[in-house]
């Protein structure tokens, strides 16, 4: 693990981004930066806006890539109509429940007021279900390009902590459906069409991705050199 100005380097590239129930906001560059930026937004700035400063290491950092590609004889970015490649064999396509179209305005209105239930097990149950079926097909789509493109890579690769990412929150994902479940607010038949994507989900990424799940995400999984940093500031 790399610490830099108290930060764990790249503790931010590979988490669920819910900032709210996160354990590692203290060593996050990336949130206080934005902590900053809305501070800024209600104060004004301390000295130049942050956002200026992000814009231009943007730009300087996309001008070292395209002049590294450069020196290779590389084309920074694909070209138009380019192959990008293709995915592992097995791949199962989505195929949506009828029920669920049928029923998908009265299962909104259910989900919302069980948002407001009085039993936080139940509202953190369709919290982290509405959350989640945001952020997971991102990082599977992070996931399945770098595959498309470059294969899984190396047990560090991107595509490999991307498909980790993912497979955490669809684990998350069916613990909420079971919640629901258990607390008798879904039958195990309704809930059913919605854990079997979820199974669905987890297969493409296991096919796509088979070395995700020993992939070490900075502070995440590194107990003991969190410790070991906690122990050495105090």
């Amino acid at each position: 693990m790399e610490v830099q100005d108290g930060f764990i380097v790249g503790v931010f590239n590979y988490c669920d981004r819910w900032c709210e129930r996160c354990p590692f906001t203290g060593r996050c560059r990336l949130f206080a930066e934005m902590a900053e930026i809305d501070f800024e937004a209600g104060n004004g700035p301390l000295t130049e806006p942050r956002m200026l400063r992000e814009r231009r290491r943007m730009a300087e950092r996309m001008i070292e890539i395209h002049a590294k590609a450069e020196e290779r004889g590389e084309d920074a970015l694909p070209k138009p109509g380019e192959p990008v490649g293709k995915l592992p064999a097995g791949m199962e396509p989505s195929v949506t429940d009828p029920a669920v179209v049928a029923n998908g305005p009265e299962l909104h209105k259910k989900m919302s007021a069980l948002a407001m239930s009085s039993n936080p097990r139940v509202r953190l149950a369709i919290e982290t279900i509405r959350y989640f079926s945001l952020f997971v097909p991102m990082k599977m789509m992070r996931a399945f390009t770098q595959v498309a493109h470059n294969g899984p890579g190396g047990q560090q690769s991107d595509a490999n902590g991307s498909g980790k990412a993912a497979l955490l929150g669809l684990e998350r994902m069916a613990a909420a459906w079971q919640t629901l479940i258990d607390t008798h607010h879904f039958s195990a038949t309704a809930a059913a069409p919605f854990l079997a994507e979820i199974a669905r989900m987890q297969r493409n990424l296991d096919r796509a991705v088979p070395a995700a799940r020993g992939f070490v995400r900075p502070g995440f999984d590194e107990p003991d050199e969190v410790r070991m940093l906690e122990a050495a500031e105090c």
